[in-house]
């Protein structure tokens, strides 16, 4: 009884399909690494990576000075208020500071506000009247050329 021809060769031509298929995978996934867009994420991250780092500088300043900020609405309607207290590490409020609070509301960017707070002995107030909602305040507080930063989750009825 003779083998079939084909029963000699079953190896070698395995071995040669194992290897094609292979070769043809490696291929698909060039493919397909070539035709991926190959844009910058950032255009500058270096930049923005110093930007970064100086708002987690502003904000560990206060921390190091042992500054507290209180927040806080006074009033309702169109009276009310919000309300910024700065105090020193020996609860002394700080006087004579520059307060500015970008007011964001995440769900609604429309309604982003930029809200400059004036000085009443010691404590620094802007009237909010047709605020509602939950807001994020990004507080910047300038005071004798040093920059600190503050942010505070707060919900106006």
């Amino acid at each position: 009884m003779s083998k079939h021809p084909w029963s000699y060769y079953r190896w070698p031509i395995g071995i040669a399909l194992f290897l094609l298929t292979i070769m043809a995978a490696s291929t698909w996934v060039m493919v397909i690494a070539l035709r991926v867009n190959r844009d910058l994420i950032e255009e500058n991250p270096y930049e923005k990576g110093l930007k970064h780092q100086e708002v987690i500088d502003q904000a560990a300043l206060i921390q190091t000075l042992g500054w507290t900020v209180g927040v806080s609405v006074a009033g309702h309607g169109p009276e009310k208020q919000l309300e910024i207290s700065i105090k020193d590490n020996q609860g002394a409020l700080i006087q004579g500071a520059r307060v500015t609070v970008h007011a964001i509301r995440p769900s609604t960017a429309a309604l982003d506000q930029n809200l400059e707070l004036l000085p009443h002995g010691g404590i620094y107030s802007t009237a909010i009247p047709e605020m509602s909602g939950l807001y994020l305040l990004r507080g910047f507080i300038d005071y004798r050329g040093m920059r600190l930063r503050f942010e505070r989750q707060i919900s106006l009825n």
